[in-house]
């Protein structure tokens, strides 16, 4: 899966959502509580304390300025007890540069 976005952009203008992010705990299973998620972007990690599933992540003007032209993007999740696991799977972000 691939995203396309402009450097210098804010993805939440007008409303707008970047990514959703939905986890699973395989069929009938509840999510269980997680202390924190990570998203590493390119050169950069967000950082979400106390997440909720699904999860909306947004970039700011700066978080899109400094990224790349091609940037692969991973999730990692910790859980009540601060145990991290990296989720399976990544989504590509292409970015062009700055228009205006």
């Amino acid at each position: 899966m691939s995203q396309n976005i402009y450097q210098g952009d804010n993805t939440a203008a007008f409303g707008g959502n970047f990514l959703t992010i939905d986890v699973s705990a395989g069929e009938g299973k509840p999510v269980p509580p997680m202390t924190k998620a990570e998203l590493k972007i390119g050169c950069f990690t967000k950082v979400i304390e106390n997440p909720t599933f699904p999860l909306t992540i947004n970039l700011t003007e700066d978080e899109t300025t400094r990224l790349k032209n091609e940037n692969t993007a991973y999730l990692a999740v910790w859980d009540a007890q601060g145990r991290k696991k990296t989720c399976e799977g990544s989504i590509v972000i292409n970015t062009n540069p700055q228009r205006v």
